[in-house]
């Protein structure tokens, strides 16, 4: 259910920007807001949320181990073409990248802070 409906709100959050292709349109804004602040890549991972409850739900190991397999590296790989298209349009886009979680969110930094 939370990958549902993080999925129909992350397509309503990108809005004209939201494709089938990967692909940088004319006045493509880079979306950081919202559940981008969560995770770059919202879409991707609440399918994998929702193939992996469904797996769950129904104690099916062949689901979940195929999801486990061939899906999620699946996922990983069209994330990083979309992600080296969206690095050479956007120059901000890395710092964005290091403080975001690709599918989970971040519970830690990656930088040490002060005292």
């Amino acid at each position: 259910i939370l990958g549902c409906a993080v999925n129909v709100l992350g397509r309503h959050q990108l809005g004209a920007t939201w494709s089938n292709q990967i692909a940088i349109y004319n006045e493509h804004k880079l979306i950081t807001g919202g559940l981008f602040a969560l995770v770059r890549h919202p879409l991707y991972a609440s399918t994998i949320w929702m193939f992996l409850g469904a797996s769950l739900a129904f104690l099916n190991w062949a689901a979940l181990a195929s999801t486990l397999i061939i899906f999620v590296p699946a996922m990983q790989y069209r994330a990083a073409q979309e992600e080296r298209l969206l690095m050479g349009a956007f120059p901000e886009y890395e710092t964005y990248r290091k403080r975001t979680g690709a599918f989970f969110p971040k519970l830690f930094s990656s930088k040490p802070t002060a005292i």
